[in-house]
Order: C-alpha cells, then sequence, then structure tokens
C-alpha cells in the first residue's frame, strides 16, 4: 500500500510538470509583441552607457543571460555571428546580465569569443522587472522604431536560424510572406522537437520513480543544455537529492526560484532540499507556499504531513496524509 500512494503521489507531480509545459511560453511579463519596449539604461563593461533611445533608428538584437548558462553563451555566440557577417552596421546588438557578481566572468567571455558587441550588467534588476522578464536566456529582437516585433525564450530548436529570419525581415531582406513561409517550416520542427522533449521528460521522470538515478540523470542533463525549463530543473534536483548532491540540487534550483518565484514546481523540490539540510522552518515556508499556489496538493501535503511526523505533530501529519490521499485518489477518477 505505501508503495502504490508513493507512485500515485509521483504521478500527480509529473501530471503537474507536464501541464506546465503547455502553459505560455513568453518570456516577458510586462511586455507584448506590438509593444514599445520600456525605457531602459544600462552600464555596459566597456564603461558605456546603452539606452533604448540610442538603439533606435535600426533593429536591436536583445540578450538576457546568465553566467555558466550553456544556452546563454550559445545565444551569444549566435549573437557573434551575425555581428561578424558583414553588415554590423545594419543592427544592433546588446546583451544583459543581472549578476554584479559576474562582471569579470563576462569580461573573460567577451575576450574568448571573441564579441564585438557590448555586455552590460542590470545589478538591481530594474531592467529585468521593467520587461517581466520569466527566463534566460531570453533573446529579444526590437525594430528600428523600438517596438518589440520577436521573443525567444530560452534556445529553442533551430535558435539560430529563427533569429536570421526576424532579422531578415526587420532589416527588409525578405518580405513577410517569406518570413512567414519559413518560420512555418521551423515551427513544424519545434514541434516535433517540443513532443520528444516532453517524452523524454516523462520517460526520465519513470527513471526516477524506478530508482534508476543514474539513467535519468543522463538524459536530464543533456535536456537541460537544450533547454533550461523549470520542469527540467525540478525533476534534475529530485536525482540530485536522491543522489546525496545538495549543492548541486541548489545550483540548478536557485536560478529559476529567482526568475519564476510563483512556480509551485519549484517548492516542492526546493522544500526537499531543505529538509534534507535540517532547515525544517524552511522547508515549511516553501511547502505551505506551495499549498497555495500549487492546482494539486497531494505531493506537496504528502511532504507536509512527513515535516509534521518528523517534528511530532502527528495530528497534523496524519490530517496532511488524509487530505493527500482525498487529492490524489480523485486525481486518478
Amino acid at each position: 500500500m505505501p508503495q502504490t500512494i508513493g507512485r500515485l503521489l509521483t504521478l500527480v507531480s509529473l501530471l503537474l510538470a507536464l501541464g506546465a509545459m503547455t502553459q505560455s511560453s513568453e518570456a516577458l511579463r510586462n511586455v507584448k509583441i506590438g509593444d514599445p519596449l520600456p525605457p531602459f539604461s544600462v552600464n555596459g563593461l566597456d564603461g558605456k552607457t546603452y539606452d533604448l533611445a540610442g538603439c533606435k533608428g535600426r533593429p536591436l538584437l536583445l540578450l538576457f543571460v546568465r553566467p555558466g548558462q550553456e544556452g546563454s553563451v550559445t545565444a551569444l555566440q549566435t549573437a557573434q555571428q551575425i555581428a561578424a557577417g558583414g553588415d554590423r552596421a545594419a543592427v544592433t546588438i546588446l546583451a544583459v546580465s543581472s549578476d554584479d557578481q559576474a562582471g569579470d566572468h563576462y569580461r573573460k567571455v567577451s575576450t574568448d569569443l571573441g564579441l564585438a558587441f557590448p555586455i552590460a550588467l542590470d545589478p538591481k534588476r530594474k531592467v529585468y522587472g521593467d520587461f517581466g522578464l520569466v527566463v534566460t536566456p531570453t533573446t529579444l529582437l526590437v525594430d528600428a522604431g523600438g517596438v518589440l516585433r520577436f521573443e525567444l525564450p530560452h534556445l529553442p530548436p533551430s535558435y539560430a536560424r529563427s533569429v536570421g529570419i526576424h532579422l531578415d525581415l526587420l532589416r527588409g531582406r525578405i518580405d513577410q510572406a517569406a518570413h512567414d513561409e519559413q518560420l512555418k517550416q521551423i515551427r513544424q520542427e519545434r514541434d516535433a522537437w517540443n513532443d520528444m522533449f516532453q517524452t523524454r521528460l516523462a520517460f526520465a521522470h519513470t527513471l526516477i520513480e524506478e530508482g534508476k538515478y543514474q539513467d535519468a540523470l543522463v538524459i536530464l542533463e543533456e535536456i537541460r543544455r537544450q533547454r533550461d525549463a523549470v520542469q527540467v530543473a525540478a525533476e534534475l534536483a529530485t536525482v540530485y537529492l536522491a543522489l546525496d548532491r545538495l549543492d548541486d540540487a541548489a545550483a540548478c534550483l536557485q536560478p529559476h526560484l529567482e526568475h519564476e518565484p510563483m512556480a509551485p514546481i519549484l517548492n516542492l523540490p526546493l522544500a526537499r532540499l531543505e529538509l534534507r539540510r535540517g532547515h525544517d522552518e524552511a522547508a515549511e515556508r516553501h511547502l505551505n507556499a506551495a499549498l497555495k499556489l500549487s492546482p494539486r496538493k497531494g505531493p506537496v501535503l504528502f511532504e507536509l504531513g512527513r515535516l509534521h511526523e518528523r517534528r511530532g505533530r502527528c495530528d497534523l501529519a496524519v490530517e496532511c496524509y488524509r487530505k493527500a490521499l482525498e487529492e490524489v485518489y480523485g486525481a486518478s477518477k
């Protein structure tokens, strides 16, 4: 019976994760396609100030990146290929990071990659906040009038091709019909990739359920290199915790928690991490937050019951277990 309950609770967690994949993939909460970009001003590592007014007059390729993230490096490399394409005057390129400790890191990256465009820091996260940025890397393509025309969250399949096609339209090299036709082909490829992404993530989850953590780790780390999505981080943290790699679990969760603090799928693995560290009060805060935010509360109630049981709150533990069972059996009908 306990194994059956555990499997049912795990299934609910998987359904939550897969449900998150069907939500909007928009990168920004405060700016929509077709809106003027909010005014911004950032300080470049070269000592210069870069603002929206200075970027108008030609298309802007604006990258939001994070240190130590493979997808961010790929985005920077793609931008450099565009900058080195012989038509640098036709587009402005700017990269922005919110990590105020990353100056030395990005100076080295800029040198190693031979970047011909500036990287700026947003240490108080003002630009991130004004834009409502959700994920990194995020690529924005803005027309010469300062209007947001395209956004590319994460690092989707055919990323470089998509950026190139969008820029060709903004620079007048192709018309709207040619742009749409080329994008149609890319979307078909992307849909196929997303199907594979969900299938592989579900398979990794099955391996976790079976206790095959090393096999799941190989799949999840490969997926994460292609798409550092919140549900991947949650599953990967589960594996790291099972392998007693607590620091790795924290490292893969924390960046997403900064950008998506309202995601219940993060609060649950983070609570499990705090439980492993013996930080019961912090774990309880994360579990209570997950209870408020999560549409499916079974797995959260189960962990909260374990916490109450560990702290000698037997009545509260029994109540949580009872509610968890009701939630799971109700969800399985």
